[in-house]
């Protein structure tokens, strides 16, 4: 495997990134705190963090390496947004299904307001 450092490197990389979204670690770094709309723009973040790190890779490829630079850096920023994108779109998953958790819970709770079947459209 040719580039087993950089699938390496791209796996610690998306665990740190889920790591930081989905457990909220982002809010705890002093100047992302967030408050009502401001919030929309750690969603906007999560999106795009993906594409930001395949970017730092491609740059990284193509100054570390030694020969066809430019196919090493595509290369590994291909593997560093497919990893990223599969820890944002897991983060997304998990927070989904909390959510759904929760609505479940509040439904058993009191199903007249927190049922979707109940709730008038």
């Amino acid at each position: 495997m040719a580039y087993r450092r950089t699938v390496i490197l791209a796996i610690f990389v998306s665990v740190a990134l889920f790591t930081l979204f989905h457990f909220d670690l982002i809010k705890k770094i002093p100047g992302f705190y967030c408050e009502g709309f401001g919030c929309i723009g750690f969603g906007i973040f999560m999106m795009v963090s993906p594409v930001l790190i395949a970017a730092m890779f491609f740059i990284g490829g193509v100054i570390i390496a030694k020969d066809r630079r430019l196919k090493t850096g595509f290369v590994a920023a291909c593997i560093a947004f497919a990893f990223a994108a599969l820890a944002i779109a897991t983060t997304g998953i998990l927070n989904k299904l909390a959510v759904n958790r929760a609505v479940q819970e509040a439904c058993l709770a009191d199903p007249a307001t927190y049922c979707p079947e109940t709730l008038a459209r």
